[in-house]
């Protein structure tokens, strides 16, 4: 499954890797169906970045299910690889108000960007976007986003700008 990290990744614009300043990335420990257990406690996790602030680095792991399957694999990527280019800018983290929110996934600006984003990573790599697959509902995106105070709006127009390039990647699967 390493494999399949190092040949997604290689895929990746090396420029968007360097500025993500990703110091290891690898598979992490995962239950029998191929989740990581999250901060909740709960085995729903299919990627984690864990930032080190003291080296400005981050370290990424890939639950068994991810790294097993390229199209899911390459969203993962692209997604986690977000946070760790927002944790090396040092982006501010802007929390929306759950009464603001039509996704429990919508809990900040930096996911609900990131949430919109994975279409763009569908697209470009043919992958059918739908809730089983893991993507959130546009409809609850663009809710979320006409609920968005100014600041809001303008980091995650921000943000939108810096992570393109991230989900605008081909992985051309084998």
């Amino acid at each position: 499954m390493n494999e399949n990290i190092i040949r997604a990744r290689s895929k990746v614009d090396a420029q968007i890797t360097k500025n993500a300043k990703i110091n290891t990335e690898g598979v992490g420990v995962s239950t029998s169906d191929g989740y990581m257990i999250g901060d909740n406690g709960k085995a729903n996790v299919l990627g984690k970045t864990t930032p080190n602030f003291r080296t400005g680095r981050s370290d990424i792991l890939y639950s068994t299910k991810a790294a097993s399957n390229y199209s899911i694999l390459g969203r993962v990527m692209s997604h986690e690889t977000a946070h760790a280019y927002s944790y090396a800018f040092g982006f501010p983290k802007l929390d929306i108000e759950k009464s603001r929110s039509f996704d429990s996934t919508l809990n900040d600006v930096e996911h609900l960007t990131i949430r919109e984003l994975e279409y763009t990573y569908a697209a470009k790599n043919i992958v059918w976007a739908n809730m089983k697959n893991g993507y959130t509902l546009m409809s609850d995106i663009k809710m979320t986003k006409e609920l968005l105070q100014p600041a809001q709006k303008f980091l995650y127009n921000f943000l939108y700008k810096q992570f393109s390039p991230i989900f605008n990647t081909n992985y051309l699967y084998p």
